[in-house]
This record gives C-alpha cells, structure tokens and sequence, in this order.
C-alpha cells in the first residue's frame, strides 16, 4: 500500500491559520470585484502534511474534473488563482452562475467517487457586503459522512473520534484504488 503521508514538508498550526487567513481575503477580493459566485477548492487532508506529489496529482484530477463539469453545465467560469503550497493546495475558479446551481454541481462531483470525499469546494457569494457560503443542506442534501465510520463528518471531527494516523491509512488505501482505476497516470 502507499503511503501518501511518508514525504512532504510539516505544517504548523499558526501556518494554516495564517494560509486560512490569506485565503479568505483572496476569496473576498474576487467577489468585491463584482463576480458573481466564487468556488474556493481545496482538499481536506488531516495531519501536518498537507501537500506532497501524491496529494498534488489528487488534487490536479479533482480541478480538472471540476473544469469538466462546469463545462458540461454550461456554467461559464474562469480560473483565478492555483497554488500548491505547503499549507494546502488551493485553487479559486469565478463562475457567472446562481450559487446554488453552482453548489448543486460541486456536490455531485463530491459525490463522484470514494477519493471525492477529500474535495472541499466552498461556493462562496457576497450578500450586503459580506461573504456567504452555500451550504448542502440548503439544497436539501445530508451533511457530508466520514471516510471511516459513514458518521456525519462534521461530528467526528469535533469529536477526534478518529486519530490522524487512521484517517491518513485509509487516504492511502483509497488513493491505490485511485492509480489502478487511472491506470497510474491521472
């Protein structure tokens, strides 16, 4: 089995907090700007290791299969801004489209396969000068489930009912299955 996690530079919690930060004001920027929905891409990955060629290629095909569906719903958007840094892979796209039908489309694709569940695509709006994110169960959809327990994520998060050690085996379990079914070349 691979090991996502064995090579990749450690970050801190002030680091991610400062990422997180800059991300915000990027996300805030775009809209202020007049666009009409940003999505903010990222992947949820636990741990101190959040970037790494293994999550890069995960992370290239989800952003690519994001273009894809976008295009096949006829949602003009643009890309803004792709970076990979240490702290987290990010791209922001801005699509001239209702939120919701956005979000509608994000959801199916984190929907599209097991190894999905690790995107996070924030559909992001400005409403009386304030950034608003649409959420799933504004379009009637459960709150998105653990990869470990099929338990609401959310809550298992808060909760730590899982160690990072767990969650980054079964990253790696999924990310195998992931290269066999791209034949290794996603």
């Amino acid at each position: 089995m691979s090991d996502v996690f064995a090579q990749g530079q450690l970050v801190t919690l002030p680091e991610m907090l400062a990422a997180r930060e800059a991300l915000v004001q990027q996300q805030r920027t775009l809209l202020q700007q007049g666009i009409q929905t940003v999505i903010s891409f990222k992947l949820n990955i636990p741990g101190p290791i959040k970037q790494n060629a293994a999550l890069d290629r995960i992370f290239d095909y989800y952003l690519a299969q994001l273009q894809r569906v976008l295009t096949q719903a006829k949602l003009p958007f643009g890309l803004a801004t792709k970076a990979n840094v240490a702290t987290g892979s990010y791209a922001l796209l801005t699509v001239a489209a209702d939120p919701l039908v956005v979000k509608r489309q994000t959801c199916l694709l984190e929907q599209m396969d097991p190894l999905a569940r690790l995107c996070d695509f924030d559909v992001l709006y400005l409403k009386d000068q304030q950034v608003h994110s649409v959420h799933r169960t504004r379009l009637g959809l459960k709150p998105r489930t653990c990869l470990l327990c099929g338990q609401e994520a959310k809550l298992c998060a808060r909760s730590r009912t899982h160690s990072v050690a767990e969650m980054q085996v079964k990253i790696s379990q999924l990310y195998d299955q992931f290269l066999k079914q791209n034949k290794g070349c996603a």
